[in-house]
């Protein structure tokens, strides 16, 4: 009864789900709330259920500006006072400003 593929078992990422043995690789693999997946944007691992908060902070998530100006940079690349600077001068178009170099965009 022990290797029984119907046997009801408790998965064992600590999700609480009780599942047939013959689910539990499909269950760990897809629908588990636990298991690890990748974020898509900066492609670190998270537990499935901690995705949707991390990317509200995650750094390579892409944003628009809050100007409306129509360019899209990730989080991390933004630097908002200067791009708002930028904006109100009037004198330059949007200017992405990343961790080794500036670049112009508009």
């Amino acid at each position: 009864l022990s290797k029984c593929k119907y046997q009801t078992v408790t998965c064992d990422n600590d999700c609480g789900m009780a599942i047939q043995r013959c689910q539990l690789h499909y269950h760990k693999r897809s629908v588990c709330d636990r298991r690890i997946v990748m974020c898509i944007f900066c492609r670190d691992p998270y537990e499935q259920r901690r995705l949707q908060a991390h990317l509200t902070d995650c750094p390579k998530v892409p944003v628009l500006c809050p100007l409306e100006c129509g360019m899209t940079v990730d989080r991390e690349n933004v630097s908002i006072s200067l791009h708002i600077s930028v904006h109100v001068l009037g004198v330059l178009p949007c200017i992405v400003v990343s961790s080794c170099a500036r670049s112009q965009h508009g």
